[in-house]
């Protein structure tokens, strides 16, 4: 038990959690995404989160996210990996979004 409480503290450490608040770019090299929590702006609206390969919105789509009256929680195993960078877009009713994620240098 202990070892394996080891083993995802090391893992834990690699990722770098990012509470944001509005759509912008968190990486610009290639990345992996552990988890997001998307927390909805009003809780009787549905969420559309938009997540690109890339550094803006004209970049490929890698995820898009849509979930309704809750927030949203999705844990990646494997993480997912964007070789161009990746920019967050809060589509529709997202006050904010909390993501795990590991930048790799250029």
């Amino acid at each position: 038990m202990r070892e394996k409480l080891s083993d995802q503290l090391k893992k834990a450490r690699e990722y770098f959690t990012k509470y944001i608040s509005s759509s912008r770019m968190i990486s610009r090299t290639p990345t992996f995404i552990a988890s997001i929590h998307i927390c909805p702006a009003n809780p009787a609206s549905s969420t559309r989160c938009i997540l690109y390969n890339g550094v803006s919105t004209t970049d490929p789509i890698i995820l898009e996210s849509r979930s309704q009256y809750v927030p949203d929680c999705i844990e990646f195993d494997p993480p997912i990996y964007v070789e161009r960078g990746l920019y967050v877009n809060f589509h529709t009713n997202i006050a904010s979004m909390t993501i795990q994620y590991k930048s790799i240098p250029a």
